[in-house]
């Protein structure tokens, strides 16, 4: 007989389940899968929400929305990334939602 050993990810989820096996593989996935895992949620949630918001005749505020809503995925992209914006960046968003809302 064989002996069959266990991968990373194997010993990682155990017996628990679907639950454990997200962080098994946070925990197993390197910094530039986590973060390009990060920016493909970020994008299909945009799109969702951009679906969801767009769907009025007039703008208004859903511009608006969207747009912090991108600001928002893009920091947090960032910062799984391990990249923390700094505080020029931050400032930014400021005039970027301003001319959304005009």
């Amino acid at each position: 007989m064989t002996e069959r050993t266990m991968s990373e990810s194997e010993a990682l989820v155990g017996s628990a389940g679907v639950a454990d096996s997200a962080t098994a593989l946070a925990a197993v996935a390197s910094p530039s899968q986590r973060a390009a895992t990060a920016a493909l949620l970020a994008a299909v949630l945009l799109g969702i929400g951009g679906d969801a918001l767009f769907r009025a005749p007039a703008l208004g505020i859903n511009l608006v929305l969207w747009v912090a809503a991108a600001l928002a995925a893009t920091a947090w992209v960032a910062r799984i990334r391990g990249r923390v914006p700094r505080m020029g960046s931050w400032l930014l968003a400021i005039p970027v939602l301003f001319f959304a809302g005009v």
